[in-house]
């Protein structure tokens, strides 16, 4: 099948408005929540620095190669990199030691 047969209805749909706007949305927050996410975990000191900086470009650098010039091995790649910022971020999150429930009440 020639890769414009596939790719013609794609194109018809995403230029009907509602669902344009509604996948610009989508990658829009997508994008953004995970570099927030970095951003916080890095701030709060939750995860090593270099594992947030590593998530932050992660979603910067799938964007380029899924959005802007799609290169789908290094789309892949940058997916990796996100894998390993979770994978670091999960081993730093579970040996913290965990807060008690007393530790989150207010007195008045």
């Amino acid at each position: 099948m020639p890769a414009g047969t596939t790719g013609a209805p794609l194109t018809s749909i995403a230029n009907i408005r509602p669902v344009g706007l509604g996948t610009g949305i989508f990658v829009l927050g997508h994008i953004l929540s995970l570099v927030l996410l970095a951003v916080a975990l890095w701030r709060g000191r939750a995860i090593p620095a270099w594992a947030a900086l590593v998530l932050g470009l992660s979603q910067i650098l799938h964007f380029t190669f899924a959005v802007i010039a799609p290169v789908h091995l290094l789309d892949g790649c940058a997916w990796g990199l996100t894998a390993a910022a979770f994978a670091a971020a999960a081993v730093a999150l579970t040996r913290e030691p965990r807060a008690s429930a007393d530790s989150f009440i207010v007195s008045s």
